[in-house]
């Protein structure tokens, strides 16, 4: 599988692509990540394309055999400039994006098959439709993208101070300048999940990174838990069973990966 990192000028909107050519897998598993994706099918001349919400729990989705596959990675919030459809109908399904995009598929599916042969070539002309896009619609920043750039600062809260960033719904309301009940439904309607939730997808995530990157064990799963701002390591440990579907102990062990790819800001 290939990943890449979009345009600069798309990044605040994309987190990144992805290719897989003549899939052999049977299944795919995702796990929550707050983000909406474009998944194009390709095989025999013929396509189809779905577009994914966001979950609140892994999934497993069945794949073709022999099949290419292309995935945009929308981040949090962000897909609404590029789709119909608000992200809360999404939540923990998929429905045929070709009548939801705000750009034309078809012309963007026939490239991608003229492009065949190099990766570089297919991403670049996804950059170019998307571009097209917002140079068409201009998107404006709005109190939610406020919103959205809080909970993604950091998570850590060095030496265990809880001086994360307050992500409290009301905290945030208050700073972003509108009332709870209108950022829960402009959350709703742009991300597919509450402030709340998304909080938690993103905190479990950066856990995540974290013990996959101490192969070496040098963190203790309690100061794990305390740098990341949970009450306590129990706390901890039943976001990652909810959210991952494994502990935090399982996500040590060498053979497990993070199943999507880390966000690459």
């Amino acid at each position: 599988m290939y990943a890449h990192l979009p345009d600069p000028r798309l990044r605040q909107f994309v987190s990144h692509y992805w290719l897989s050519r003549n899939n052999s897998a049977p299944h795919f598993s995702v796990l929550p990540d707050g983000c909406v994706d474009l998944v194009l099918a390709l095989h025999g001349g013929q396509w189809h394309a779905l577009l994914y919400g966001t979950t609140t729990a892994p999934v497993t989705i069945a794949l073709a055999p022999g099949h290419d596959y292309l995935g945009i990675c929308f981040r949090p919030g962000q897909a609404r400039h590029f789709f119909t459809a608000p992200a809360g109908a999404l939540t923990n399904t998929a429905l045929p994006a070709e009548t939801l995009t705000r750009f034309p598929l078809s012309p963007l599916v026939e490239q991608i098959d003229e492009a065949e042969a190099g990766a570089v070539d297919v991403f670049q002309r996804l950059d170019n439709a998307l571009l097209d896009q917002l140079r068409h619609d201009c998107p404006l920043p709005t109190r939610l993208d406020k919103a959205l750039r809080q909970l993604s600062q950091p998570w850590e809260a060095p030496r265990c101070s809880r001086t994360a960033p307050p992500r409290q719904v009301a905290t945030l309301a208050a700073d972003t300048g509108i009332s709870v009940r209108q950022l829960q439904r402009l959350f709703h309607e742009a991300v597919g999940v509450s402030p709340k939730t998304l909080s938690a997808i993103q905190r479990v995530r950066w856990t995540a990174r974290q013990l996959a990157a101490d192969t070496a064990h040098r963190i203790s799963l309690a100061a794990l838990a305390c740098s990341a701002g949970y009450s306590d390591q129990s706390h901890m440990n039943r976001d990652c069973v909810r959210l991952l579907g494994v502990t935090p102990a399982h996500l040590r062990r060498p053979d497990v990966a993070f199943v999507q790819e880390p966000d690459p800001s």
